[in-house]
């Protein structure tokens, strides 16, 4: 057993160097871009993210990272048929364990979103239960310890991977061209091998309260 939690997954051998000093071109000159053009638009739209474009933007989001006594060294990201997977290695009391985290994003018949976390592996050893007790405990802390309001996007979408919370995909961006914001509905996810396509739309209305918005600035 204790040999399992040691295994590294060949996907730890092609995680890049990480570069904490310059923010993802991927990120400025393609994703923001194509979405405050699309939703200036008023109409249904998608956005294509890539396996490669998302792991270029992690390069770059300032490693290592502390949480508690563990450190996040780095992070990959892959997209199979149907479902993510992340790649973390992690450190403990000089100890390195790498943690596999499966993900499957799912919109159910009412149009909301979950996203299910199918398994979890430290090393070979599929710790899936105890990860979701703990889960459940992290997010019950977070809420404690930050005080953000059960109704914003980003709490909804924590409240759903660490707690299987349902939710409404709707938020809200900051148009950087004519200082107006605009309602955006998930409507649909499709990944498949390397890709992954949100489909969009303007909301009906604004998100469930003014705090329930994901900048985009």
């Amino acid at each position: 057993m204790v040999i399992l939690l040691f295994y590294k997954p060949s996907a730890v051998n092609r995680l890049a160097p990480v570069d904490t000093n310059q923010v993802s071109p991927y990120l400025t000159h393609i994703l923001l871009p194509r979405l405050y053009n699309a939703a200036q638009l008023g109409e249904p739209f998608e956005m294509v993210v890539t396996a490669t474009g998302i792991n270029d933007i992690i390069r770059g989001s300032q490693w290592p990272k502390q949480v508690g006594d563990i450190t996040l060294t780095a992070a990959a990201v892959t997209f199979a048929p149907d479902k993510i997977i992340l790649v973390m290695p992690i450190t403990i009391d000089a100890v390195e364990l790498v943690v596999t985290v499966t993900a499957q994003p799912r919109i159910d018949q009412q149009g909301l979103l979950n996203i299910i976390i199918a398994k979890v592996k430290v090393g070979a050893v599929n710790i899936t239960p105890l990860a979701r007790l703990a889960a459940q405990r992290v997010y019950s802390q977070l809420l404690a310890d930050n005080g953000a309001s059960p109704q914003d996007f980003t709490s909804k979408l924590i409240a759903s991977l660490l707690a299987g919370q349902s939710f409404e995909p709707v938020f809200e961006i900051d148009d950087m061209f004519d200082n107006e914001t605009r309602n955006l509905r998930i409507t649909s996810i499709t990944i498949t091998q390397g890709k992954l396509t949100v489909s969009l739309m303007p909301a009906a209305g604004p998100a469930a309260d003014s705090s329930s918005k994901a900048r985009v600035d």
